[in-house]
């Protein structure tokens, strides 16, 4: 799991919370009150999505195993342990979280409730700014905010926006004054680069559901068994639309992100 963390890292730059709990001591404090509690609310959500997607997978895999399809099964196998990797990384992420409370408390260090963030910008071009994929990634001239809403994707937004504030809280904070109701913390240039670089990133694993689930779900219809072939083809129309929704916001911030990283580069 170490191992697939630093991979991680080093795929999204994400914060190293390892290095974080490394780094704590009196007078450096990597990580805020505020920091806990917003990366802790991040691992539960993708900690639940990737809960959701394994419990859909399971149908599919056993009916194509009793039919002996093994080469579609073995392929949804391995796309549902992508899943559960994911699922134990976010839990290993919340480890290190505890074990960085823990550790201010043993070692009588004050954790701040916030800390003040550089205005600097970092801009780093990834794979997914870089032509070929850039050709893909990059807004079209046609994908403006009004052709999206038009397609009907804002109401699934707004049902995407609900699903994950359920996640983000437990039952007993959701009502709680100052509970959070944005993606974004500070609003910050560089958090809306990363933001960026992280719609990129979603709209890759959303794509790779889709094609790994377009054969399951034709091979389960051939095989009669429709209600599992059902589930395929809605975890596909679920991806497909958060494909969209992705694009939807990268194309919202896509001048004001060229300006931004255009400046951090010169």
């Amino acid at each position: 799991m170490d191992r697939y963390y630093s991979f991680i890292i080093g795929l999204t730059r994400e914060l190293d919370f390892r290095r974080c709990v490394q780094e704590l001591a009196p007078g450096h404090t990597p990580l805020s009150q505020e920091d806990l509690t917003w990366f802790r609310q991040e691992c539960r959500y993708h900690d639940a999505a990737n809960m959701i997607r394994i419990g859909f997978l399971l149908p599919p895999f056993g009916v194509l195993a009793a039919h002996g399809a093994w080469g579609l099964a073995v392929m949804l196998l391995g796309f549902g342990l992508l899943h559960t990797y994911s699922l134990m990384l976010d839990r290993y992420k919340q480890l290190f979280l505890n074990l960085y409370e823990q550790q201010a408390r043993d070692d009588g260090v004050e954790l701040p409730e916030k800390i003040r963030r550089s205005s600097g910008v970092s801009f780093q071009p990834s794979p997914f700014h870089r032509v070929p994929l850039r050709w893909y990634f990059d807004p079209k001239p046609w994908e403006s905010e009004r052709f999206f809403l038009a397609l009907g994707i804002g109401y699934w937004q707004r049902v995407v926006y609900y699903m994950t504030s359920k996640a983000w809280h437990p039952v007993a904070e959701r009502r709680e004054p100052g509970a959070r109701t944005s993606f974004f913390r500070e609003g910050s240039r560089q958090e809306m680069v990363d933001f960026e670089f992280a719609t990129r990133l979603g709209e890759t694993m959303h794509w790779l559901g889709l094609l790994t689930l377009a054969p399951v779900a034709t091979t389960l219809w051939r095989f009669g068994s429709y209600w599992s072939s059902g589930i395929a083809l809605f975890v596909m129309l679920t991806d497909a639309l958060l494909v969209m929704t992705l694009r939807m916001h990268r194309a919202r911030i896509w001048k004001l992100v060229q300006r931004v990283a255009a400046q951090a580069q010169s």
